[in-house]
């Protein structure tokens, strides 16, 4: 499929702006992102779609533009709803770097956009059968995802199941047409953690007693993290598949990729209301009745109670909405995902108050991901349950939880990534101001109490730190200090005078243990 395919077609009235001599490039997919620097995502051959929510300055413009290029990309379409237009510093950015840039109407969605693309790759691909093709021709007249599930189960003879990484079972069905045992928990589990740590897709693996052999393989192409993917499983070993059945397989794929595509557009559009209810919240002035009559044109009973989630995966804004969505469908009736500053919360209803199950199950979710997220953090603050009036207090210890999440895994793991949950209930106060400061005050203040003993420690080969850490950790008691130390009390006392000596701080007083504490807290 060529670029200047969708420029020609109609129905969508694009327009393009630059770039006029890169149209005959080839389409190999469709990529939809408002990350300002995507490349990691691409393969190279897609046409990257875009609401500029990244730009805020002609500079931003230059680093997408390159990013797109370097990663190979055929065209960029930019979106008109934000800023009303595409800005001039990006039309430039892409005239210099030869990238088509072209324009979509406010009134054409990035749906209708992804269907053709997809639909105009299938349909190049050779060596299909007249079936799979029609797998695809059905999601584009209205078929949904069991439909789809049914008509590959019934061309491949086998069951069908599609998971999202969270493990949750999202559709599946039997060749027969008769309903599908779902997956037991054990076999979905099995099933994610291969998706997720296997490099090359398919792959299989063999569960139960009568050792039944499924297959994973990815839904659409498999670029990018899949962390928030969702998988395709198969009742068969795919080795053992004829040259049809792998192209079936290879259609599911695509047709449940452009399901997925569809419903993360709908999750888009559904996010720019909850992201103007979230700035009404956080607002102070916004009174409780005006909160709650809002919760209600967002489809949440102000009745229920609410708790909330605050997520944060690096700067990848869409893979934490992703995330959410996955969770918020599987833990509440209803979600409401929308962005905070730099975190993406969720806003879910509930009739239990029990948050400890609520963080283990999300726990639980989240270990199965955390080998597809590479060197990128994920860190999420679970709030506790409380009436929808106080909706802003609840997304403020999501917020702070989350910071405090942020804090301790930077610290274990430095550069290297990984996930941490941490509940509003699990912090202490002092640990929740902690977490809520900025790194250049909380780095400050522990340099500024800390720096001369370090030092010392440092010139004498002492310990005087550690000294001080046990002396706090144990209340002060001088006995368990000593007893911790291996020293005698005296050794101890001569210890401690030589610290306030250096800090200045006295450690009878109880305001100046406390500045110690944090600033051993801070390191």
């Amino acid at each position: 499929m060529l670029l200047r395919t969708l420029l020609d077609d109609p129905d969508l009235r694009l327009e393009l702006l630059t770039g006029a001599g890169g149209l005959d490039r080839v389409v190999r997919w469709v990529y939809t992102t408002d990350l300002r620097d995507p490349r990691r995502y691409l393969s190279g051959g897609e046409v990257v779609l875009t609401g500029l929510m990244w730009h805020e300055s002609a500079a931003d413009s230059e680093t997408f533009v390159a990013a797109l290029v370097d990663a190979g990309v055929a065209g960029l379409i930019s979106g008109t709803a934000r800023l009303g237009a595409a800005p001039p510093d990006l039309i430039e950015a892409c005239g210099r770097h030869d990238l088509p840039l072209i324009e979509v109407p406010l009134d054409v969605s990035f749906a209708e956009i992804s269907d053709r693309v997809v639909l105009g790759v299938t349909a190049e691909r050779t060596g299909m059968l007249g079936r799979s093709r029609r797998l695809v021709a059905d999601v584009a007249e209205g078929a949904d995802l069991e439909d789809v599930l049914r008509s590959a189960a019934a061309e491949l003879g086998i069951g069908c199941w599609v998971l999202s990484t969270t493990g949750r079972s999202i559709a599946a069905a039997s060749p027969g047409g008769q309903d599908v045992d779902d997956l037991p928990e054990p076999a979905r589990r099995t099933a994610v953690r291969r998706f997720v740590r296997t490099e090359r897709l398919p792959t299989s693996f063999t569960f139960g007693d009568r050792a039944t052999t499924y297959s994973v393989t990815a839904a659409g192409p498999d670029t990018g993290s899949r962390a928030a993917q969702w998988c395709v499983v198969l009742g068969a070993d795919h080795r053992e598949f004829s040259a049809g059945q792998q192209a079936v397989v290879q259609e599911l794929g695509t047709a449940v990729a452009l399901l997925r595509a569809r419903l993360d557009e709908g999750r888009r559009v559904a996010r720019q209301g909850t992201d103007m209810f979230l700035r009404m919240v956080l607002d102070s002035s916004a009174p409780p009745a005006e909160i709650a009559s809002r919760l209600g044109t967002l489809g949440h009973d102000p009745a229920v109670p609410v708790w909330v989630l605050a997520c944060q995966a690096g700067e990848d804004a869409g893979l934490a909405a992703a995330l959410l969505a996955e969770i918020g469908d599987e833990l509440a009736p209803t979600t409401l995902i929308g962005s905070a500053d730099a975190d993406t919360v969720a806003v879910l209803a509930t009739h239990s108050s029990a948050q400890q199950e609520i963080v283990d199950a999300l726990r639980a979710k989240l270990a199965a991901i955390e080998p597809a997220l590479g060197k990128r953090r994920l860190t999420f603050g679970v709030s506790g349950v409380a009436p929808a009036d106080r909706l802003r207090s609840t997304i403020e210890e999501a917020r702070h939880a989350r910071l405090l999440a942020e804090h301790q895994l930077a610290r274990e793991t430095g550069s290297r990534g990984g996930v941490r949950v941490v509940a509003g209930d699990e912090v202490s106060s002092h640990a929740l101001l902690l977490a809520a400061l900025p790194d250049e005050l909380r780095s400050s203040f522990h340099e500024r109490l800390l720096r001369d003993l370090r030092a010392y420690d440092a010139r004498h080969q002492s310990d005087l730190v550690h000294t001080l850490w046990l002396f706090l950790e144990t209340s002060g008691s001088w006995a368990k200090a000593a007893a911790e130390l291996h020293v005698h009390v005296n050794t101890l006392r001569y210890r401690i005078r030589r610290i306030e000596e250096i800090t200045g701080k006295d450690l009878a007083s109880f305001a100046d243990r406390v500045d110690l504490y944090l600033a051993l807290q801070l390191g």
